[in-house]
């Protein structure tokens, strides 16, 4: 009981502003991923290299916030929108992310809502972590959301992009859930 406690205690939402159509591309896009997998189990395959390009990093490299990003980046694209207007930061980190959204966004109701994106930070507070975007908002906690760089078993780590079942209060392997990332629609 006690450790669920430090877990709700800690759990912050932090909304930034974006454009409403950023939101909604974005979001086909992501759904667009789904069922893309490495090719060889190593972090790599056509799709995931663009992932990675996204944020500016090359093969191999762990990709799930890069593929957050990069479904936003290729909705700027689609918009003929100047790549600075997405509010997420373009980083291969999720936790820089929700640092960025920390130090720029405005603090809100932990409450998730579709499109918001789920961070979660190893226990031994290190940089590491991991990000999904939800795409339903259920009851009692439990959402689903798309991860990348995850797989078809209740896992984190995995083989490609998968529509995955959460719950914002539970643990994710030895991680725990940081925080949210929401959007003030402009």
């Amino acid at each position: 009981m006690f450790l669920a406690f430090i877990s709700l205690n800690s759990q912050v939402k932090y909304n930034l502003k974006c454009d409403k159509r950023l939101i909604n591309i974005s979001r086909n896009i992501l759904l667009d991923q789904v069922g893309n997998k490495e090719s060889l189990g190593k972090n790599d395959s056509k799709e995931i290299r663009k992932y990675l390009s996204s944020v500016g990093i090359f093969y191999p490299a762990p990709y799930c916030s890069a593929g957050q990003f990069y479904c936003f980046y290729e909705a700027a694209n689609k918009l003929k929108m100047n790549i600075n207007n997405i509010p997420i930061k373009r980083t291969g980190l999720a936790n820089a992310m929700m640092n960025d959204a920390i130090s720029r966004g405005i603090k809100n109701k932990y409450i998730p809502e579709n499109n918001d994106l789920i961070i979660w930070r190893n226990i031994n507070n290190n940089i590491f972590g991991h990000i999904e975007r939800i795409v339903k908002v259920n009851k009692a906690g439990w959402v689903e959301t798309v991860g990348f760089n995850t797989s078809g078993a209740n896992a984190r780590e995995g083989d490609g992009v998968y529509i995955k079942k959460r719950n914002i209060y539970y643990l994710l392997s030895r991680m725990k859930v940081r925080g949210l990332i929401g959007w003030e629609k402009v």
